[in-house]
Parts: structure tokens; C-alpha cells; sequence
């Protein structure tokens, strides 16, 4: 019995690791998509912003970091205080505007976490 609940918790455990490597993968394929680019720097700067700020979904990343590049051709440095000012701001203004759940509208429903 005691094999089976050792499994199981190892089953779980490699479940959730596959889990967050595809979110994570997901917040940098949509950086790809965006912008047409992949760089180790772009990778360095999602994997600090992740590190610094907690956020819903890794795919938040991805889109202020491809939306600031592409939006206002922001690279390096300048880019990642940028997106990271982005989130700040839209976490915010999203939380400030919708109390509760229910206040949301139904199109802007699972756009952004409540």
C-alpha cells in the first residue's frame, strides 16, 4: 500500500512538472509568435519577470513582452521594465474596474484572471 501512495505522489509530482514546463513554454511561444523572435536575452528577461512578480499564467509574460517590443520597438533593459510596468498596470487597472467576479463582463471573462 505503502508503494502505491509513494507512486502516486511521484505520478503527481511529475504531472505538475510537465504542466509548468508547458506553461512556461506556452509564455514563450506567444513572445515568438508576436514578435517573429527567440533569443536567449528574451528568455532571461520572461525568466526575471516571473521571478520577480507573481502572476496568474506565465502567457502574461509573454504577451507584454511581445506586445512592448513590437508596440514600441523596445529591447533589452528597456523592454523588461517596460512589461513588467504593463502587468503592474493591467493587474491594477483590472482589479480597480472589476470588484468581483461577477462585475466582469462575460466577453472579458478568462482574458484575464479574477
Amino acid at each position: 500500500m505503502l508503494q502505491n501512495k509513494q507512486e502516486m505522489r511521484s505520478l503527481a509530482f511529475a504531472k505538475q512538472s510537465q504542466d509548468a514546463f508547458r506553461q512556461m513554454d506556452e509564455g514563450l511561444d506567444i513572445y515568438t509568435t508576436k514578435t517573429g523572435q527567440s533569443s536567449d536575452a528574451i528568455k532571461a528577461s520572461y525568466e526575471r519577470i516571473l521571478s520577480s512578480i507573481p502572476v496568474d499564467s506565465p502567457a502574461i509574460v509573454g504577451a507584454a513582452l511581445g506586445e512592448v517590443n513590437t508596440q514600441l520597438d523596445f529591447t533589452g533593459e528597456r523592454l523588461e521594465a517596460a512589461s513588467l510596468s504593463a502587468i503592474k498596470f493591467a493587474r491594477h487597472q483590472w482589479h480597480s474596474t472589476y470588484q468581483t467576479p461577477s462585475s466582469v463582463p462575460s466577453k472579458l471573462r478568462g482574458i484575464w484572471p479574477v
